[in-house]
């Protein structure tokens, strides 16, 4: 069962954007916005986590290339 190299990038891409870590040192301003009642990194986290659950879910939805059926 292995991935596609673009997947482990795309899995990577929407970690990166899931923690949010380096908001503070990087951009201070959009660290402390509020959007909704809400910090806009946590807005943030939240739609990334959103997008990795997604993308997992369509990954599972389709058999690999290499499973048989039995």
């Amino acid at each position: 069962m292995y991935l596609k190299p673009s997947i482990w990038i795309l899995y990577g891409a929407l970690f990166a954007i899931a923690i949010p870590w380096y908001w503070r040192p990087f951009f201070p301003t959009a660290a402390a916005r509020v959007v909704a009642g809400l910090p806009l990194w946590v807005l943030t986290a939240i739609a990334g986590s959103l997008a990795i659950s997604v993308l997992t879910a369509f990954l599972l939805s389709s058999p690999w290339e290499d499973e048989e059926d039995v």
